[in-house]
């Protein structure tokens, strides 16, 4: 984060420290850098697992979400359970 005084913005909402770090590397892989900020209720207890906001300059922030938006696309692997799934249908369990 070089531009000293440059606006910061929260991107993402991560659930847990180590989602937080992935993302944050997968921006600094990119040529964006990012800041982990721990969110939520549970700071003081139990900081990993506590939700932690993924913050970057005002002016990478459109970048970062698309890259973000694009890995957990592709990768699904913040996809809940049954989202992920498709959804069965009468016809499918007919096949069955």
């Amino acid at each position: 984060m070089s531009e000293k005084g440059a606006p910061l913005v929260r991107i993402a909402s991560a659930p847990n420290a180590a989602i937080a770090e992935m993302w944050k590397g997968l921006l600094d892989n990119e040529g964006i850098p990012a800041l982990i900020r721990m969110a939520g209720p549970l700071t003081g207890y139990v900081p990993f697992a506590s939700p932690h906001d993924l913050l970057v300059l005002a002016s990478d922030a459109e970048a970062a979400r698309e890259l973000l938006a694009a890995f957990n696309e592709d990768e699904r692997d913040l996809v809940a359970a049954d989202a992920a799934a498709p959804a069965a249908t009468d016809a499918d369990d007919k096949e069955r």
